[in-house]
């Protein structure tokens, strides 16, 4: 008898190995990813807005990167005693207007030549509603929790998802003609616009990946939000919440990607590298045993970067 649906993801006809570059932007799914292949020495950007959730704020800052934006003054707004970019992630607000203006321009600066060098883009998408800022009639990114009243709520059907990354596509192939895109839909389930409105804006996340995917031959599609929703279908695998995925979650869907994207003539030193890391993850609290634990762990760590220092420059 049978408790889950069987379901294969294929292999991918492009492999990602260690001597690559990826850049992961997206939603907090998007995030948590992005640190298990940080955390496996892949080399990777990490969000340099910060979490976004919908294809808009994350074609703005795709835009953001290829052209190497500077942002100034006009562009952030003052709630709180705080200085806000409305495209960015709250993480980036400031009381000093120059200093929230330095983390901005560095970051960007960073992500221009992280997308400049990247063989892989992986894009998480997460909710089809959008806020409008009222006085400036611009989408944003974040609210940074300024009175509702400003905004105005909107749905983004998937034909204007669909054109708004498109264009950005078409730039990143001149841009960066090498690489290759990862589009995913985030399992996380965002109540707070409603279950109903939910399964809304995640039918037109579906269709407008979709669309993407068959319609770019450098563009793949990886079915996360099918991993959690249809094959594991039990709130077990979400966290207290009831709607972020949990652990046992999180690492099904990575050996999945795994297995889809992993350059097979690596799979005994990725073995090795996640030797490392669960070993870390277990740190005796006696301390002549985490003596012998450190040394342990610096040495396997020293061992898996000498072989990956071996692989083909990345940049």
């Amino acid at each position: 008898m049978n408790f889950i649906l069987p379901f294969r993801v294929p292999p991918a006809k492009n492999a990602i190995g260690y001597q690559h570059n990826l850049l992961c932007i997206g939603s907090c799914f998007a995030s948590e990813i992005g640190e298990l292949i940080k955390e496996h020495q892949f080399n990777v950007a990490l969000n340099p807005h910060g979490i976004l959730f919908h294809s808009q704020s994350i074609a703005i800052a795709l835009n953001d990167y290829i052209t190497n934006r500077s942002y100034t003054n006009k562009d952030l707004v003052m709630d709180q005693n705080r200085w806000h970019s409305l495209h960015h992630h709250g993480s980036f607000s400031h009381a000093n207007k120059e200093v929230c203006l330095d983390q901005i321009n560095t970051n960007i600066n960073k992500a221009h030549l992280s997308t400049k060098n990247a063989d892989w883009l992986c894009i998480t998408l997460g909710s089809s509603w959008v806020y409008e800022f009222i006085p400036t009639g611009e989408i944003v990114a974040n609210c940074h929790k300024i009175p509702s009243a400003n905004f105005k709520k909107k749905l983004l059907e998937a034909s204007d998802q669909v054109k708004l990354l498109q264009a950005q596509i078409d730039l990143l192939r001149v841009f960066n003609p090498k690489i290759n895109i990862i589009l995913t839909v985030s399992p996380v389930k965002y109540i707070r616009d409603g279950i109903i409105e939910n399964n809304i804006s995640k039918s037109h996340l579906l269709i407008a990946a979709n669309e993407i995917s068959q319609n770019n031959k450098n563009c793949h599609y990886f079915p996360a939000f099918e991993l959690v929703n249809d094959v594991l279908r039990d709130y077990r695998f979400y966290k207290e919440d009831l709607v972020h995925p949990n652990y046992q979650a999180m690492k099904f869907v990575w050996e999945q990607f795994i297995k889809t994207y992993l350059e097979p003539q690596q799979s005994s030193l990725f073995e090795e590298v996640s030797a490392w890391v669960k070993f870390n993850e277990h740190t005796p609290k006696e301390a002549h045993a985490l003596e012998l634990h450190l040394e342990i762990a610096m040495s396997r760590y020293n061992s898996v970067v000498q072989k990956i220092n071996s692989l083909q420059p990345k940049y």
